[in-house]
């Protein structure tokens, strides 16, 4: 169950990680069921995150949810030869469930970077460009697509390849490009399941622009079909590259993440802690919000269910703040 980020403890902390185990045997024991200490139900697991909630706070859970995990690593003969994260991956109930409390503790600023300024936008895109490398091509296309579609990383492509599905995630056959638009199909977020209608998402074509998302999509897509492997519609859009040639496995997200921010620090000469993967919805929505574009349509767009939620990815630049402020100024002089 990746995306509850489970945090196995080193050996060093064996005393907290019993005290945390013991809290799921805890559960367990109230509950009458210890039979399933190794492979819970979902509904189990469900009942844990809830009885939990009750007496940690949300950021804890993972840690407590990561004893489970080792409780059953511990002990490989009582669990089928499977892993917990192949046991617990069809579990997309819970994972609701387990967003719903952590929003309820309301969002943090500290969950959301700055957006890109346009011009570090341009000098991040102008150098990989001057690279004209597979994996640079491969960056700007996921780059400019993240910022223009209002994505999250974790839309476009899985945390690491094991956990990679096309019916989940962005595959090859989810992109149609026109002449003066491409289509990118989004089949599950994080908060639209996939029993859900999938997000057809149209990003138009941005003509002589070096910004265009539509040209960087091609120019990857190019690469992709001159790749000497084999390639399957089922293939993720954004893939590993190694020995100069993609590998049909999926690029983690965290790894482009990574990328991203290593593009940025290179530009400003410095660490760039503020900027990452999630800067790039950061840019999407502020860039909307400042050209007008109504609320409800922001929201559409960047796929929020929550109308309070989405809000603190809008960053209104310091400039525009000193100005406001000069404005009230100028407005209360008698």
């Amino acid at each position: 169950m990746s995306y509850f980020r489970f945090k196995d403890r080193k050996a060093s902390t064996n005393r907290t990680l019993n005290s945390e185990q013991n809290h799921v045997l805890r559960f367990l024991t109230i509950y009458n069921r210890l039979d399933e200490i190794f492979l819970p139900t979902e509904e189990t697991m469900i009942g844990y995150v809830v009885y939990a909630s009750f007496g940690l706070a949300a950021k804890s859970i993972p840690k407590y949810l990561g004893a489970w995990k080792k409780l059953h690593s511990d002990n490989p003969d009582a669990c089928r030869g499977t892993t917990f994260e192949q046991h617990t991956k069809p579990f997309v109930t819970l994972r609701r469930i387990y967003d719903g409390i952590t929003q309820s503790y309301g969002v943090t600023r500290t969950n959301v970077q700055e957006a890109f300024p346009s011009s570090l936008i341009i000098l991040m895109v102008n150098t990989a460009l001057k690279e004209a490398s597979i994996e640079a091509d491969q960056f700007v296309a996921f780059f400019l697509l993240a910022i223009f579609a209002v994505r999250r990383l974790a839309d476009l492509m899985a945390r690491i390849d094991s956990e990679y599905s096309s019916v989940r995630h962005v595959s090859l056959a989810d992109l149609w490009i026109g002449p003066d638009h491409m289509i990118i199909r989004i089949k599950a977020t994080k908060t639209r399941g996939l029993l859900e209608e999938p997000l057809m998402f149209p990003i138009a074509r941005l003509p002589g622009n070096i910004l265009c998302p539509v040209a960087a999509m091609e120019r990857h897509l190019a690469r992709i079909l001159r790749s000497s492997r084999t390639m399957h519609q089922t293939d993720p859009l954004f893939q590993k590259v190694a020995k100069g040639d993609f590998t049909g496995k999926t690029l983690g997200k965290d790894v482009a993440s990574a990328d991203i921010r290593a593009r940025a620090a290179h530009e400003m000469g410095r660490a760039a802690p503020e900027y990452s993967g999630r800067s790039c919805r950061v840019t999407g929505a502020t860039l909307l919000m400042k050209m007008g574009v109504a609320d409800w349509l922001v929201r559409w767009l960047g796929d929020w269910k929550e109308s309070l939620h989405w809000g603190v990815y809008v960053r209104t630049p310091l400039p525009e703040l000193l100005n406001m402020t000069r404005k009230a100024g100028d407005a209360l002089k008698i």
